[in-house]
């Protein structure tokens, strides 16, 4: 099992943070907003890999194994996309309910 110092969890939970900030972002854009749900998910979740894979490149500076970051990368990127198609139907929901 790794164990991860300090300063590395201080750099992951940094590195996680950009990654939601990203998300939330996106989320706001209004051209996100105009597209369908999970249209508006996709091409959020698009423009925020590179973050994502920055991320990545933390987990191995700091030696942790490929497979072992790859698995937290994706379960981290399949709860943000939840999350994401979430926050986004219920937005376009809210619209298309102020539009009757």
């Amino acid at each position: 099992d790794t164990t991860l110092s300090d300063a590395t969890i201080k750099k992951i939970q940094d590195a996680q943070y950009q990654y939601k900030k990203c998300v939330s972002a996106e989320m706001q854009k209004p051209a996100q907003q105009e597209l369908e749900s999970r249209k508006a998910t996709e091409a959020i979740m698009k423009q925020c890999e590179p973050v994502l894979s920055q991320m990545r490149e933390v987990y191995l500076a700091e030696k942790v194994p490929g497979t072992i970051a790859d698995r937290h990368l994706k379960q981290m990127r399949m709860q943000t996309t939840r999350n994401v198609l979430q926050g986004m139907m219920f937005s376009e929901a809210a619209r298309k309910s102020g539009q009757q």
